[in-house]
């Protein structure tokens, strides 16, 4: 029982040291219109984790640190992130109760979609890039 144990702890340790941690950096063409969405952003992931760190202007200005993303899809063609930032108000002074985040890395080409959507409003915000990974 002790060797099992002992084996089950070794093969946990040395499967989470294996785990690659991959840096996404990204640039986007953001169009006026668009502004909501960042131009460049950053993405911490470890492979095989539910979880991303993310940062980028926008979060840096609403949440003077960056924000914990959730991984919505991982398969052979993408993978994809989404957060949210609360309360955001933008320069009208309208507020909305949350902005919800979705970045998609397409692994085959480097490129990069991000959607930045105010939650309760038909609004949504698009723009397009590519990545480095780190």
């Amino acid at each position: 029982m002790k060797l099992l144990c002992f084996s089950l702890v070794t093969l946990f340790v040395a499967s989470a040291a294996m785990a690659k941690d991959v840096t996404y950096v990204c640039r986007l063409d953001v169009p006026v219109s668009q502004q909501w969405v960042p131009s460049q952003i950053a993405i911490l992931h470890t492979e095989g984790s539910e979880t991303a760190v993310v940062n980028d202007p926008i979060i840096v200005y609403f949440l003077k640190k960056p924000a914990t993303a959730k991984v919505a899809a991982d398969n052979p063609q993408r993978i994809t992130f989404t957060w949210e930032l609360p309360r955001v108000r933008n320069t009208a002074g309208q507020e909305t109760p949350r902005f919800l985040y979705r970045a998609s890395y397409f692994k085959k080409t480097g490129k990069v979609s991000i959607s930045a959507t105010p939650a309760g409003y038909p609004n949504n915000f698009n723009a397009f890039g590519t990545c480095k990974l780190g």
